[in-house]
């Protein structure tokens, strides 16, 4: 597993055993630090540093601590990452999303969401996670969410 700076961890165990039509926002949002303004950024306020010590950047969402079900088969949870330049992502602009339907329970360790990330996505001042679930309530269930260095798993890797 990847060495996970504690300041960009989204989600440590958080639940998402959430009623239907009801959403929550990750634990924590990331606050990145204010860079320097080149000139390729010049349309933009401002420049923030990149999150990555590699130059590479990649969203991981697994479950953790318990596995993720349904009250009744066919839940979705929809995992958006939002940007906004407040605290308050939830009201912000979609990054990327990824839905992820529940007809069977998803154990412990289960990756959900594992992306490369473009750094230049990354434009805002804060970031945070968005649990929204739809259909069906889902009854248990807790996430682990972090932004890490590297990149995207893919099955050619044997993963």
């Amino acid at each position: 597993m990847a060495v996970i700076d504690a300041k960009h961890v989204f989600s440590d165990g958080q639940t998402v055993a959430i009623n239907s039509g009801q959403s929550a926002t990750s634990t924590n949002v990331i606050k990145q630090a204010t860079g320097k303004t080149y000139r390729r950024y010049t349309n933009a306020a401002a420049k923030y540093a990149d999150p990555s010590n590699v130059g590479k950047l990649r969203l991981l969402v697994k479950v953790t601590d318990e596995i993720l079900a349904a009250a009744v088969s066919g839940a979705t949870l929809d995992i958006k990452l939002m940007k906004h330049t407040t605290a308050a992502v939830g009201s912000g602009t979609l990054v990327d999303s990824k839905l992820i339907t529940i007809t069977t329970a998803r154990p412990i360790g289960e990756i959900l969401w594992d992306i490369g990330l473009p750094v230049d996505a990354l434009d805002e001042e804060f970031f945070g996670i968005e649990y929204d679930v739809a259909v069906q309530n889902i009854s248990t269930g807790k996430m682990f969410a972090a932004l890490m260095d590297g990149v995207e798993k893919t099955s050619e890797e044997g993963v």
